[in-house]
């Protein structure tokens, strides 16, 4: 087996990498407690299901600012995994808004279901894609091979080979484009001159309204990539050592033969 703590970046390395960004949806699931807490100021914390949903995440983010060094992790791919899986909370900054607007809303509930099944369908949709991709990389041997290379004892996931398959053969877009995030964000800047009507119709401030609009690409792309991460890191490995009774560990620097 590889000695992978010596070839891979320092900085990379589990134990400590994962518990830095652990430091993420720690700090994003705080600042949107306080947009739970301003969506609902009658309602009681323990009433309010978005603002357990913020603190809960809160400590499960305090917790694992630990457990990665206590436990020691190497460079399983299960492990390095869950800072991918991080990432997804960027995506707090649209859907806690969103789930105001479906649960203290004072716009009619058929407005607010639509909106958000809109919403979520969007999210659906960009998250398939990396699913169905992934599927289909799995399904054909060589590009399979490309990304999990065997080995005598184990699996590695190639990173460079992953990011190879996809950007030059497969010429995947992982990312919304630009002209997205340009395109919302103009959205949402437009919304500010209707603000004060906007804020009576749907009984929320203005922020969550901004964001929920303005946030929409960025949501895309943290769904994007904890998919994608959830199948190279969970799905796959498992399915791997399930057919050939092998561990999947991660190479950031190797390249596929």
């Amino acid at each position: 087996m590889k000695d992978l703590d010596a070839i891979n970046p320092v900085f990379a390395k589990p134990s400590s990498f994962v518990s830095v960004t652990a430091a993420l949806p720690l700090l994003i699931s705080a600042c949107c407690l306080a947009l739970a807490n301003g969506a609902a100021e009658s309602v009681p914390f323990q009433q309010n299901p978005i603002s357990i949903l913020c603190i809960s995440i809160v400590v499960v983010s305090f917790i694992f600012l630990f457990v990665p060094r206590i436990f020691k992790w190497d460079w399983k791919a299960r492990h390095f995994g869950v800072s991918t899986l991080y990432m997804s909370s960027v995506a707090m900054f649209g859907g806690i808004p969103w789930l105001c607007i479906l649960l203290y809303s004072s716009a009619p509930i058929s407005l607010r279901g639509f909106l958000f099944f809109a919403y979520v369908s969007l999210l659906v949709w960009w998250g398939l894609r990396f699913f169905n991709l992934y599927q289909d990389i799995y399904a054909d041997s060589k590009m399979r091979s490309r990304i999990y290379q065997e080995d005598v004892d184990c699996i590695y996931y190639l990173q460079k080979g992953d990011k190879s398959l996809l950007d030059k053969k497969l010429k995947f877009k992982q990312f919304p484009s630009a002209i997205l995030f340009v395109l919302f964000g103009a959205a949402a800047c437009f919304a500010m001159i209707f603000g004060k009507s906007l804020v009576v119709f749907f009984g929320l401030p203005f922020v969550h309204l901004f964001l929920a609009i303005g946030a929409i690409p960025l949501d895309m792309m943290a769904i994007g990539l904890a998919v994608r991460g959830w199948m190279i890191f969970y799905r796959l490995p498992a399915r791997l050592n399930r057919e050939l009774g092998k561990q999947v560990y991660v190479d950031l620097v190797g390249k596929s033969k």
